[in-house]
């Protein structure tokens, strides 16, 4: 009676555990996540990167968590789309290829039924102060990812692209 006891309780876990993991999400993330509300997803195919973005509200809209869109932030097609995440060596170090990027490589937002291309232009250094300070064109249409500098406790890179097409995919 015990065995079988343990057995329907090994077996509840581990549905209670499959219900909770999002199938949608990208297979790298190790992150689990009960919902499916992410709004957009980026990927960097150069750097093999294709991630779920929550919405600015949700509890997963955090670097430890996941890539996080900062609250100064535009959705796509209406101006600039900004994105932060971690580049160490952790599993929620999403952007720890970011430095391999070129000008000219590409990144995609798929948002609401359209597929957006971003080309890399620029990338700085800032000092990693809370508050970041860039020259851009603000009636353009960007997309501004944003990690810490490896090796430094003191700068992050920026990285900027511009919006070169968008494509409806629905």
């Amino acid at each position: 009676m015990l065995r079988k006891s343990i057995r329907i309780l090994i077996l509840l876990i581990i549905i209670s555990l499959f219900n909770k993991v999002n199938i949608n999400s990208y297979k790298e993330s190790n992150i689990e996540v009960s919902n499916n509300n992410y709004f957009m997803i980026l990927e960097i195919p150069k750097i093999k990167l294709k991630k779920e973005i929550y919405d600015i509200n949700s509890e997963y809209n955090d670097v430890d968590k996941n890539i996080k869109i900062l609250p100064s932030s535009s959705m796509p097609g209406r101006g600039n789309v900004i994105l932060a995440s971690h580049n160490g060596n952790t599993k929620v170090s999403f952007f720890k290829r970011l430095e391999v990027l070129d000008n000219n490589d590409l990144a995609y937002i798929y948002y609401q039924g359209n597929k957006y291309e971003y080309e890399i232009y620029k990338s700085e250094i800032v000092d990693k102060t809370g508050k970041i300070s860039i020259n851009i064109d603000d009636s353009k249409n960007n997309l501004i990812l944003i990690t810490c500098k490896k090796g430094t406790n003191d700068k992050q890179i920026v990285y900027l692209a511009r919006l070169v097409n968008s494509i409806s995919i629905s």
